[in-house]
């Protein structure tokens, strides 16, 4: 997956952001992710660092801020993709980190 491009990156975000420009963010990190029909956020349990839970999307959807009051402060967060499978295959070297 990492060779995809799909792997653990570092994203920062601006505070007051709407959340299409959100998906924005994440769909320039992740070109894959365009027309993937959605995501969904997890992150570690409280109670164990093992399974991953369901980050529910506020009532208009994920936003940094959303996310940083409610969820994640300055934990890892998890994609999800829905309704399709990604494209996998190897990208060009400028997607893969080094």
């Amino acid at each position: 997956m990492f060779e995809a491009g799909l792997g653990e990156k570092k994203i920062t975000f601006v505070k007051n952001n709407t959340p299409e420009d959100f998906t924005k963010k994440l769909e320039e990190n992740y070109p894959k992710m365009k027309g993937c029909g959605g995501y969904e956020l997890l992150r570690t349990a409280t109670s164990s660092r093992i399974e991953l839970e369901l980050i529910r999307p506020g009532s208009n959807g994920y936003t940094s801020e959303y996310l940083s009051n409610s969820y994640l402060g300055q934990a890892t967060c998890f994609i999800r993709p829905i309704q399709i499978d990604l494209d996998i295959s190897p990208v060009g070297e400028e997607h893969v980190r080094k």
